[in-house]
């Protein structure tokens, strides 16, 4: 009887570490699934996402004149305007996090700087409109990067968001010697630890590029 007893109980407790393997694989399985299921979103975001958030938002937006360019009632400006807004919704912001909006173009000068509460960076983004001021992605960056070195920028990463009609014209220089400095500076950004760019297209393809490039009166004067 003491042997059958004990064979019982050797029974039970097989059975017993059995159904605990077999939770423990259940377990496993459905962490696997949701593993899968995310995958898209470890592989976009940085692992600092998943921890606390130390981030300063740099949104650069495109304020030249080309970005008063209208498809029926919208305008260019209009399109990055909502990716911008849209990008700024999905952010979880921490306590720590901060931003800041650029406007891109021939004489840029940021409109807020530093901010840590999104109504804030909605209103910026909401009162920007079409200047008449040219577009220089140089002298944007340049100002960006003053901003990126500036001494009270103490967050550990930095995302930059570009939101621009990609003329051509503001990309190019006639002068190689700025050329080279500008082919610099987008080197030396683009090398730069944790700090990403993100460039949003909110040009239309079929839009009608014309500009005047010369004026002159044809009468002496």
């Amino acid at each position: 009887a003491g042997e059958d007893g004990q064979e019982a109980e050797d029974e039970q407790r097989r059975l017993r570490l059995e159904n605990l393997l077999l939770l423990l694989v259940r377990i496993l399985i459905m962490v696997l699934l949701a593993l899968a299921v995310a995958r898209p979103f470890f592989r976009e975001a940085p692992i600092e996402a998943l921890g606390e958030s130390d981030c300063h938002h740099y949104f650069v937006i495109d304020t030249s004149t080309s970005m008063g360019y209208k498809r029926g009632p919208t305008t260019s400006l209009d399109v990055a305007r909502r990716a911008a807004l849209q990008v700024l919704e999905e952010i979880r912001a921490g306590d720590q996090d901060r931003f800041t909006v650029l406007p891109l173009n021939a004489h840029p000068e940021p409109v807020l700087v530093g901010a840590n509460r999104k109504d804030r960076i909605q209103t910026a983004l909401n009162e920007l409109q079409p200047s008449d001021s040219g577009t220089s992605v140089h002298a944007t960056l340049q100002a960006l990067r003053t901003l990126l070195d500036a001494p009270d920028n103490r967050n550990r990463d930095r995302r930059v968001y570009l939101f621009t009609d990609l003329q051509r014209i503001g990309w190019q220089l006639r002068d190689e010697a700025a050329m080279r400095k500008f082919q610099e500076l987008l080197k030396e950004l683009s090398n730069r630890e944790h700090t990403r760019f993100v460039l949003y297209d909110a040009g239309a393809p079929d839009a009608a590029n014309h500009a005047v490039v010369d004026l002159r009166a044809s009468d002496a004067v």
